[in-house]
């Protein structure tokens, strides 16, 4: 229901210890939540919150695991499974983020050279443990092919949805 964002800039660095205290009062809110971590960006803030009793998991972001994100982003954004807050950097960016194929089978989160992808990927971090729980408690749905419905083409290099598509149904206003 809200994303937390800090922009840093080389006059103004992001003060790692309001993250690290930003973190520990989400997992609080949220019951206990793990926070998903990129090993290479954010070691020692997540040796601090570890050292805190927060839950952390690394995630290492390689040609396959940031594919994997944006078929799985793409996918909830497609099927209107997503409850978006009424973000518009957020819903800007969804908007201008696509899925590409780099090579037969690899697919990856692109962006115009002036876009970012930054609150895309972070929503798809999110996304996909939760999925990934939900999938356990429940049988498998019969599969289909994408193939029927659209080309594979279309499906690779389609953008990720427009405002409408990302729009929350709820109306929900994210705190911040």
């Amino acid at each position: 229901d809200r994303m937390f964002v800090w922009s840093g800039s080389r006059a103004k660095a992001v003060q790692l210890s309001a993250v690290g205290e930003t973190l520990q009062l989400a997992t609080r809110r949220y019951n206990a939540a793990r926070v998903i971590f990129d090993p290479y960006q954010a070691a020692d803030l997540t040796q601090r919150l570890k050292a805190r009793g927060v839950s952390t998991t690394e995630f290492t972001f390689s040609s396959s695991s940031v594919g994997r994100l944006g078929s799985v982003l793409h996918l909830l954004l497609r099927n209107r499974q997503l409850a978006l807050p009424d973000d518009d950097a957020l819903l800007n960016e969804l908007a201008n983020v696509r899925l590409r194929e780099t090579s037969p089978g690899v697919l990856r989160i692109d962006h115009d050279p002036d876009q970012h992808d930054d609150r895309a990927i972070a929503l798809a971090l999110a996304a996909q443990p939760l999925l990934e729980r939900a999938s356990l408690r429940r049988p498998p749905l019969p599969s289909r092919s994408l193939g029927s419905r659209r080309g594979a083409s279309d499906f690779r290099q389609s953008r990720f949805g427009g405002k409408q598509a990302a729009r929350s149904s709820s109306g929900a206003q994210p705190r911040r």
